[in-house]
């Protein structure tokens, strides 16, 4: 799912296309560990994609918080609107994790599915 930026925000969208790709990395080993059992090769390539998502995720959110700084994003005055490029007024979209969920009791769900697994409990 490549997301358009406009000319101005190319390197923002470096950061934003390699953090989506760690992100559907990580989600295609969940599915598969829930699809073939959670075997030991498995878990460890899925602890590896839950790092490298979240370090993508903390790279893409210092790129955002740096060029919000610098004046080459404008937060929007009202938090359902999105972020803008200050030079052509183009909307940003926000990286979402849409699979991912709190469930009721602070357990954590995947597509609704909530997770024994202890590994992906402590990450």
């Amino acid at each position: 799912m490549a997301t358009e930026f406009c000319e101005h925000l190319q390197q923002y969208q470096t950061f934003y296309v390699q953090a989506e790709a760690a992100y559907r990395h990580c989600n295609g080993l969940v599915d598969r560990v829930l699809a073939e059992g959670p075997s030991s090769d498995l878990l460890d390539s899925l602890s590896l994609a839950v790092h490298d998502w979240m370090r993508e995720n903390k790279q893409l959110r210092k790129k955002f918080k740096d060029l919000v700084k610098s004046g080459h994003i404008l937060l929007p005055e009202n938090q359902e609107d999105a972020p803008t490029c200050p030079e052509c007024g183009q909307g940003i979209r926000r990286l979402a994790f849409l699979e991912w969920s709190p469930g009721p009791d602070g357990s954590l769900l995947y597509r609704g599915r909530c997770l024994q697994l202890p590994s992906l409990q402590t990450v």
